[in-house]
């Protein structure tokens, strides 16, 4: 790649001695291009090698790809190899060992590389790797090494003839642990190489683009703008940039689309590590010309992109899919779509309104056209569809097609409007409702067209004389269940104080929680719970903190309308009741397990008994040793305390804790405290999770 040179005018006055600066050959300047150079040393060294054996290639064998195998642990070794022209044993000798000034390609932007250090890159990752080339029918074998000073040299290792075709492979060995490291650099730093090297050991997709347009791809998330110049993507620092394009408001926006641009090699500066953008003159210059033939490119495709389209209606649904719903998470591509989509030459929306201008314009006057929109049922107890809401077409504000279900348009006359509505109504009550659906009548049936026109022209449209004649209602019969007011109740706390709820009166801060059971979708049969004046029983909220009864399992109603459903339903506290006759049947030691695991004695040694107890070599002590005072102390903690479990703790409020018999904690604390004090030092300033320890506890035990 042709690399720029900036040169600033220099005056001086007077006669001065002159020195120019030199750079001494050594370690420390030989380790700063090694070491230093690459952020990414992994990724670094593939990008580089691969970029010279294209260059290698160009003239020769363009459409060949270079060849990596990477290393796995049968052979732990990386190679690159090309099939260009090879080098003469002369040049690898000479120049090309030259750092800086050993590159031929720094003259040209037909090559990518250009500053002579890619082909030691190497050197970054160990101190030794080997160098095959074939030029002219003669294989030459050398080592690249560092010599006793910290050098980087080359020695000849072998010379032979051969038939292999010309060309470079470099290998290197590769630490186990450093495999999958090579393997995602080379995914990372290949993918945009053309063509797309051919990977042994492993696999290399191209790059994940959403759209690919004319010398620009979009990536599948929005971010900031790369490169590529020469197969090597370079992330573009924004606030680097000329302010001319990063306040220009027709580019600044492709700034972070996700977009690539791919540029012809020297469009832009870059460092001498290849991993960034030199912010030259020319950097943002020519970038800014590309982001400008991206979006004249933009514009051309999108703007016939919906012409295909049967109508503006359904432009506007496909172009709703295209971009999705939600405007904060569009993609690049997405955002790009919206900002230039047409229909016909016309700028094209997601949604429209109709307007008074729009009823002229298709032959219809605004006062002789209705709609009716009728939104998903929210309730899923309820499929009914509701009563209809008339309203000037004007007043239905945004009509987004995508979000449109259904349109129907009533093609019957007026007169008896209840069959017609009620053909409507069977309909959508019988139709899943997903979606919204929108209903428009005119003044008489011939207005069908002129209605479809003013929708911008649906393709699907349902007309009311194609539904079925609703069926004759059947007289309802008597609803001998009286009509209470009832409610269910969530558990949740006000969503304002968020203190928990005692009282169920419909309000605000309580439509989360609490809502009214239409008398509709009242079931007839449940659990009730009783309530004064909206408010909860006493120990309503105790009794549910067991877990025995579940909020949807509860219905509430209030004292004055308890005799009129009474007998259709079980009492909440009889409920209860048996469930906690049942659950304290399951565990009849319930009462000593709360005693002992609430007993301050018992508790001092808790954790010492967890230890214990996951340590087999307890259980093999000498029937003694279970008998004395510390043993007891952890039988009775093994056998009740141990099994219980969170929902029996829940229930400790309606047990009267008991002792167990001959169980007495404070007489085995005191015993343990006189007769084997040793084990009690031990437990109380050693970790009991060391193995060492636990073997001291057993001696005292």
């Amino acid at each position: 790649m042709q690399l720029e040179t900036v040169r600033r005018e220099v005056s001086s006055s007077g006669t001065m001695q002159v020195a120019k600066a030199t750079i001494k050959a050594t370690p420390k300047i030989f380790d700063m291009f090694a070491n230093d150079t690459y952020a990414n040393k992994p990724l670094a060294i593939m990008r580089e090698l691969v970029a010279n054996g294209i260059d290698a290639q160009r003239t020769v064998n363009p459409n060949r790809p270079v060849e990596v195998q990477l290393p796995t642990p049968l052979d732990p070794t990386c190679r690159i190899r090309d099939f260009g022209i090879g080098m003469a044993h002369d040049f690898v000798m000479g120049p090309f060992m030259a750092y800086t000034d050993g590159s031929t390609k720094d003259k040209s932007d037909d090559d990518i590389g250009g500053f002579g250090i890619g082909s030691k890159s190497p050197f970054a990752y160990v101190d030794q790797y080997t160098l095959r080339v074939v030029h002219d029918g003669v294989l030459s074998v050398y080592t690249m090494f560092k010599d006793e000073d910290g050098i980087p040299a080359i020695g000849l290792q072998a010379q032979t003839t051969t038939d292999e075709p010309n060309g470079v492979e470099v290998s290197f060995p590769v630490e186990d642990a450093d495999m999958q490291t090579f393997a995602e650099a080379a995914q990372e730093a290949l993918q945009y190489f053309r063509p797309l090297p051919l990977v042994v050991n492993g696999t290399l997709n191209p790059p994940d683009y959403t759209y690919v347009g004319n010398n620009w791809s979009m990536r599948a998330k929005a971010g900031p703008l790369g490169v590529i110049m020469g197969g090597v993507r370079y992330p573009v620092t924004t606030a680097s940039l000329d302010s001319s394009l990063r306040f220009d408001s027709k580019l600044k926006p492709l700034l972070e689309y996700g977009l690539d641009l791919i540029l012809p090699l020297g469009s832009c500066g870059i460092a001498m590590s290849r991993e960034q953008l030199s912010y030259v003159p020319k950097t943002s210059t020519n970038i800014a010309k590309a982001l400008a033939a991206v979006v004249d490119d933009v514009v051309a495709t999108f703007a016939t992109f919906f012409d295909s389209c049967p109508s503006e209606w359904d432009a506007m649904a496909l172009l709703s899919k295209e971009t999705g719903m939600d405007s904060y998470s569009r993609s690049g591509r997405q955002q790009l779509l919206m900002a230039n989509a047409k229909y016909k030459g016309q700028k094209l929306e997601t949604n429209f309104r109709i307007e008074p201008q729009d009823f002229p314009r298709v032959g219809l006057r605004a006062d002789e056209v209705q709609g009716w929109r009728i939104e998903p049922q929210r309730s899923r107890r309820s499929s009914n569809c509701p009563s209809p809401k008339w309203q000037s077409m004007v007043e239905l504000y945004s009509i987004s097609p995508a979000e449109i279900e259904q349109v129907i348009i009533d093609d019957l006359p007026q007169s008896p409007k209840s069959k017609t509505i009620q053909r409507i109504k069977e309909h959508v009550s019988s139709a899943v409702q997903a979606k919204k659906i929108l209903i428009v009548r005119g003044r008489d049936e011939h207005q069908v067209t002129k209605l479809t026109l003013l929708l911008r022209g649906p393709t699907q449209v349902i007309l009311t004389s194609s539904l079925p004649e609703p069926a004759p209602r059947a007289k309802a019969a008597k609803n001998v269940r009286p009509k209470v007011r009832m409610f269910t109740f969530n558990g949740n706390k006000d969503r304002f104080t968020h203190s928990p709820i005692f009282n169920l009166t419909p309000s605000t801060s309580k439509d989360q929680a609490v809502a009214e059971v239409p008398y509709a979708d009242q079931p007839a049969t449940g659990i009730m719970v009783v309530m004064n004046s909206f408010d909860l029983p006493h120990d309503f909220h105790r009794k549910m903190a067991t877990g025995l009864v579940a909020y949807s399992e509860l219905h509430f109603v209030n004292a004055t309308d308890e005799p009129k459903i009474k007998a259709m339903f079980r009492n909440f506290n009889d409920v209860f009741d048996d469930r906690l006759a049942k659950a304290l049947a399951a565990y009849p030691d319930l009462p000593q397990a709360l005693a002992l695991s609430n007993n301050s004695r018992m508790l001092k040694y808790t954790e010492a008994f967890g230890h214990i107890y996951r340590d087999k070599r307890f259980l093999d002590l000498p029937a003694a040793a279970h008998q004395r005072p510390f043993g007891r102390m952890c039988a009775a903690w093994q056998r009740y305390v141990v099994p219980l479990t969170e929902a029996q703790r829940k229930l400790a409020s309606f047990v009267d804790p008991v002792l167990p018999a001959g169980v007495d904690p404070k007489a085995l604390d005191e015993a343990i405290e006189s007769k084997q004090p040793q084990a009690v030092i031990l437990m109380q300033n050693l970790s009991m999770s060391s193995f060492d320890h636990r073997a001291i506890l057993f001696d005292y035990l």
